[in-house]
């Protein structure tokens, strides 16, 4: 019994020896920072774009009932003297009045209000694209910085074989003191250049928290692995789809239908209007 239970230990020991390096490899990879999830973060944490969303809400709100009738009125009177008396009824009067716009009105004040529609979704995509180009921005400086750090201290390790080199050959009679004093000059260099580069990591970082409203030592993950995005279109191509789908002259657009509409609303405004009463 002594010797299976011995046995036992020993394999439950062996067994894990075995399973740490798996474990290990088996960790979850650090999280990193994509210009996707960037964008989602500054775009949410914009408050532009919030107001710009309940400016749209309140816009298509106002929209359905633009061309609406105006609401009936009802009037009721009495003739307080006929009350009472033995030989006259008493006097009531009931009105019922509905206001009808002269003709055309009720379209363009229904066309007005969609052109505002139009104005304020064209207003929030054009915020909307403001912060994502902002964010992909970011992200491409965020993306550039850590590769120069990496590149950096790749040099830096590339130098300091190099000046250990210059000085082997020096103490051996082989080599000049310029060869070790030009390798150390240039790896000083390399480390005065990372320095520089880590306060820039450190401002980017400041911006990115600025942008997703967070405080400006808030860690920021590293970045992760460029899209590739596939083949350039063609230029006439990419025209096409800038006018198409660009919310600035969307914007332009719907200002100059308000404009038209608010005109035309001016010139229907000298038209009177019926009342009809029952």
């Amino acid at each position: 019994m002594g010797d299976g239970r011995r046995l036992v230990v020993l394999a439950g020991v062996l067994g894990a020896v075995v399973l740490l390096p798996l474990e290990a490899i088996a960790q979850p990879a650090p999280p990193t920072l994509t210009a996707e999830a960037l964008v989602d973060a500054v775009v949410q944490g914009n408050r532009s774009v919030e107001a710009l969303q309940h400016a749209v809400t309140a816009a298509e709100a106002r929209e359905r009932p633009a061309g609406a009738l105006d609401d009936p009125t009802v009037a009721y009177a009495i003739a307080p003297r006929s009350l009472g008396v033995d030989d006259l009824d008493p006097g009531h009067i009931l009105r019922v009045e509905q206001p009808l716009p002269w003709w055309g009105k009720r379209d363009t004040r229904r066309a007005a209000a969609a052109a505002a529609t139009d104005h304020a979704q064209a207003s929030l995509a054009a915020v909307q694209q403001q912060a994502t180009l902002m964010a992909r921005q970011l992200f491409a400086d965020w993306f550039l910085v850590h590769a120069q750090l990496r590149i950096n201290a790749q040099q830096q390790t590339l130098l300091a074989d190099l000046e250990d080199t210059a000085e082997g050959l020096y103490a051996s009679g082989l080599g000049s003191q310029s060869g070790v004093l030009s390798a150390s000059l240039r790896r000083e260099q390399r480390v005065q250049s990372a320095m520089a580069l880590h306060a820039r990591r450190l401002g980017i970082a400041a911006r990115i928290n600025a942008v997703r409203n967070q405080a400006a030592s808030t860690p920021v993950a590293p970045p992760g692995p460029l899209d590739d995005g596939g083949d350039l279109p063609s230029l006439d191509h990419l025209s096409r789809a800038v006018l198409g789908a660009n919310p600035t002259l969307r914007q332009l657009h719907a200002e100059q239908r308000q404009a038209a509409r608010a005109v035309s609303l001016a010139e229907l405004a000298y038209k009177p209007d019926v009342r009809l009463s029952a």
